[in-house]
Protein backbone atom coordinates (compact mmCIF):
# COMPACT_ATOMS: atom_id res chain seq x y z
CA UNK A 1 0.00 0.00 0.00
CA UNK A 2 2.83 2.41 0.83
CA UNK A 3 4.38 1.84 -2.59
CA UNK A 4 1.01 2.39 -4.24
CA UNK A 5 0.51 5.68 -2.45
CA UNK A 6 3.94 6.87 -3.56
CA UNK A 7 3.35 5.96 -7.21
CA UNK A 8 -0.17 7.36 -7.35
CA UNK A 9 0.84 10.53 -5.53
CA UNK A 10 3.70 11.03 -7.99
CA UNK A 11 1.33 10.68 -10.92
CA UNK A 12 -1.18 13.05 -9.41
CA UNK A 13 1.52 15.50 -8.44
CA UNK A 14 2.85 15.60 -11.98
CA UNK A 15 -0.57 16.31 -13.40
CA UNK A 16 -1.30 18.99 -10.83
CA UNK A 17 2.03 20.71 -11.46
CA UNK A 18 1.44 20.65 -15.22
CA UNK A 19 -1.96 22.25 -14.79
CA UNK A 20 -0.99 24.93 -12.27
CA UNK A 21 2.15 25.66 -10.31
CA UNK A 22 0.60 28.18 -7.92
CA UNK A 23 -1.02 27.85 -4.49
CA UNK A 24 -0.05 28.06 -0.84
CA UNK A 25 1.63 25.29 1.11
CA UNK A 26 -1.56 24.83 3.12
CA UNK A 27 -3.58 24.32 -0.07
CA UNK A 28 -1.02 21.85 -1.38
CA UNK A 29 -1.05 19.90 1.88
CA UNK A 30 -4.85 19.76 1.79
CA UNK A 31 -4.73 18.40 -1.76
CA UNK A 32 -2.14 15.81 -0.74
CA UNK A 33 -4.40 14.61 2.06
CA UNK A 34 -7.29 14.28 -0.38
CA UNK A 35 -5.12 12.22 -2.72
CA UNK A 36 -4.16 9.83 0.05
CA UNK A 37 -7.80 9.33 1.02
CA UNK A 38 -8.74 8.69 -2.63
CA UNK A 39 -5.95 6.13 -3.03
CA UNK A 40 -7.08 4.15 -0.01
CA UNK A 41 -10.36 3.17 -1.67
CA UNK A 42 -9.23 3.03 -5.28
CA UNK A 43 -7.72 -0.46 -5.43
CA UNK A 44 -11.05 -2.23 -4.98
CA UNK A 45 -13.08 0.32 -6.92
CA UNK A 46 -11.97 -0.37 -10.50
CA UNK A 47 -13.63 -3.06 -12.59
CA UNK A 48 -12.01 -6.06 -14.25
CA UNK A 49 -12.35 -4.27 -17.58
CA UNK A 50 -10.35 -1.34 -16.28
CA UNK A 51 -7.69 -3.64 -14.89
CA UNK A 52 -7.32 -5.11 -18.39
CA UNK A 53 -6.18 -1.70 -19.59
CA UNK A 54 -2.91 -2.11 -17.69
CA UNK A 55 -1.68 -5.10 -19.77
CA UNK A 56 -2.85 -3.25 -22.88
CA UNK A 57 -0.67 -0.29 -21.90
CA UNK A 58 2.27 -2.61 -21.21
CA UNK A 59 2.06 -4.31 -24.61
CA UNK A 60 1.60 -0.94 -26.34
CA UNK A 61 4.79 0.22 -24.63
CA UNK A 62 6.66 -2.92 -25.66
CA UNK A 63 5.50 -2.46 -29.25
CA UNK A 64 6.72 1.12 -29.42
CA UNK A 65 10.06 0.06 -27.96
CA UNK A 66 10.49 -2.73 -30.52
CA UNK A 67 9.36 -0.53 -33.41
CA UNK A 68 11.61 2.26 -32.20
CA UNK A 69 14.63 -0.02 -32.01
CA UNK A 70 14.07 -1.06 -35.62
CA UNK A 71 13.63 2.56 -36.66
CA UNK A 72 16.85 3.62 -34.95
CA UNK A 73 18.67 0.76 -36.66
CA UNK A 74 17.13 0.67 -40.14
CA UNK A 75 15.59 4.12 -40.62
CA UNK A 76 16.65 5.90 -43.77
CA UNK A 77 16.04 9.42 -42.49
CA UNK A 78 17.20 11.21 -39.37
CA UNK A 79 13.56 11.94 -38.54
CA UNK A 80 12.70 8.26 -38.36
CA UNK A 81 15.83 7.38 -36.43
CA UNK A 82 15.31 10.17 -33.90
CA UNK A 83 11.61 9.52 -33.35
CA UNK A 84 12.25 5.80 -32.99
CA UNK A 85 14.94 6.39 -30.38
CA UNK A 86 12.64 8.83 -28.60
CA UNK A 87 10.02 6.09 -28.28
CA UNK A 88 12.60 3.62 -26.99
CA UNK A 89 13.86 6.07 -24.37
CA UNK A 90 10.44 7.26 -23.19
CA UNK A 91 8.78 3.87 -22.87
CA UNK A 92 11.83 2.11 -21.44
CA UNK A 93 12.11 4.71 -18.69
CA UNK A 94 8.50 4.12 -17.62
CA UNK A 95 8.46 0.32 -17.52
CA UNK A 96 9.21 0.04 -13.79
CA UNK A 97 6.71 2.76 -12.91
CA UNK A 98 3.94 1.01 -14.85
CA UNK A 99 4.83 -2.36 -13.35
CA UNK A 100 4.65 -0.98 -9.81
CA UNK A 101 1.39 0.82 -10.52
CA UNK A 102 -0.19 -2.33 -11.97
CA UNK A 103 1.15 -4.52 -9.18
CA UNK A 104 -0.76 -2.59 -6.60
CA UNK A 105 -3.97 -3.47 -8.45
CA UNK A 106 -2.94 -7.12 -8.43
CA UNK A 107 -2.23 -7.07 -12.17
CA UNK A 108 0.81 -8.82 -13.66
CA UNK A 109 2.06 -7.24 -16.86
CA UNK A 110 3.07 -9.22 -19.96
CA UNK A 111 6.73 -9.23 -20.90
CA UNK A 112 6.23 -10.11 -24.57
CA UNK A 113 4.22 -8.92 -27.55
CA UNK A 114 1.06 -10.74 -28.58
CA UNK A 115 0.95 -12.78 -31.78
CA UNK A 116 -0.45 -10.01 -33.96
CA UNK A 117 2.14 -7.52 -32.75
CA UNK A 118 4.92 -10.02 -33.46
CA UNK A 119 3.65 -10.47 -37.01
CA UNK A 120 3.54 -6.72 -37.57
CA UNK A 121 7.05 -6.36 -36.21
CA UNK A 122 8.35 -9.13 -38.45
CA UNK A 123 6.69 -7.50 -41.45
CA UNK A 124 8.57 -4.28 -40.71
CA UNK A 125 11.85 -6.18 -40.32
CA UNK A 126 11.40 -7.60 -43.81
CA UNK A 127 10.56 -4.27 -45.43
CA UNK A 128 12.94 -3.10 -48.16
CA UNK A 129 15.21 -0.22 -47.09
CA UNK A 130 13.66 2.20 -49.59
CA UNK A 131 10.20 1.49 -48.18
CA UNK A 132 11.14 1.30 -44.52
CA UNK A 133 10.47 4.85 -43.35
CA UNK A 134 6.89 5.02 -44.61
CA UNK A 135 6.19 1.51 -43.31
CA UNK A 136 7.51 2.52 -39.90
CA UNK A 137 5.29 5.59 -39.71
CA UNK A 138 2.27 3.50 -40.67
CA UNK A 139 2.94 0.92 -37.98
CA UNK A 140 3.85 3.42 -35.26
CA UNK A 141 0.68 5.41 -35.92
CA UNK A 142 -1.51 2.28 -36.03
CA UNK A 143 -0.03 1.05 -32.74
CA UNK A 144 -0.66 4.40 -31.06
CA UNK A 145 -4.23 4.53 -32.38
CA UNK A 146 -5.05 1.00 -31.24
CA UNK A 147 -3.91 1.80 -27.71
CA UNK A 148 -5.73 5.15 -27.68
CA UNK A 149 -8.98 3.49 -28.77
CA UNK A 150 -8.76 1.08 -25.84
CA UNK A 151 -8.12 3.92 -23.41
CA UNK A 152 -11.01 5.95 -24.77
CA UNK A 153 -13.42 3.04 -24.43
CA UNK A 154 -12.68 3.09 -20.69
CA UNK A 155 -12.45 6.84 -20.19
CA UNK A 156 -15.81 7.47 -21.86
CA UNK A 157 -17.51 5.78 -18.92
CA UNK A 158 -19.16 8.38 -16.62
CA UNK A 159 -17.49 7.24 -13.40
CA UNK A 160 -14.05 7.90 -14.87
CA UNK A 161 -14.81 11.61 -14.63
CA UNK A 162 -13.85 11.22 -10.98
CA UNK A 163 -10.28 12.17 -10.14
CA UNK A 164 -9.21 8.77 -8.81
CA UNK A 165 -5.63 7.56 -9.29
CA UNK A 166 -6.52 5.06 -12.02
CA UNK A 167 -8.55 7.61 -13.96
CA UNK A 168 -5.79 10.20 -13.74
CA UNK A 169 -3.20 7.68 -14.90
CA UNK A 170 -5.38 6.60 -17.84
CA UNK A 171 -6.12 10.17 -18.95
CA UNK A 172 -2.49 11.21 -18.65
CA UNK A 173 -1.35 8.16 -20.64
CA UNK A 174 -3.95 8.72 -23.35
CA UNK A 175 -2.93 12.37 -23.69
CA UNK A 176 0.72 11.41 -24.03
CA UNK A 177 -0.04 8.77 -26.67
CA UNK A 178 -2.20 11.18 -28.65
CA UNK A 179 0.63 13.73 -28.72
CA UNK A 180 3.06 11.03 -29.90
CA UNK A 181 0.65 9.87 -32.60
CA UNK A 182 0.06 13.40 -33.85
CA UNK A 183 3.81 13.96 -34.06
CA UNK A 184 4.23 10.74 -36.03
CA UNK A 185 1.41 11.76 -38.38
CA UNK A 186 3.13 15.07 -39.09
CA UNK A 187 6.39 13.28 -39.81
CA UNK A 188 4.57 10.86 -42.08
CA UNK A 189 3.22 13.80 -44.10
CA UNK A 190 6.77 15.12 -44.37
CA UNK A 191 7.87 11.72 -45.68
CA UNK A 192 5.07 11.68 -48.27
CA UNK A 193 6.13 15.11 -49.49
CA UNK A 194 9.71 13.90 -49.89
CA UNK A 195 8.58 10.86 -51.87
CA UNK A 196 6.32 13.01 -54.04
CA UNK A 197 9.17 15.38 -54.90
CA UNK A 198 11.45 12.46 -55.74
CA UNK A 199 8.86 11.05 -58.11
CA UNK A 200 8.41 14.44 -59.78
CA UNK A 201 4.69 14.66 -59.01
Amino acid sequence: MQKYIIVASALLGTLTFAACDSGTNTEQQTKAGTVTEAVAGDIDSISAEKRELLPVAARASLMQIELGQLAAEKGQSDQVKQYGQQMVDQYSSKKDELRDFAGNYGVSLPGTLNEDQQKQLQKLRETKPEDFDMAYWDQAIDAHKEAIDRFESILNEPEEALANPFGLWARSTRKEKMAQMEQAMRFRLDQKDILRKRSGL
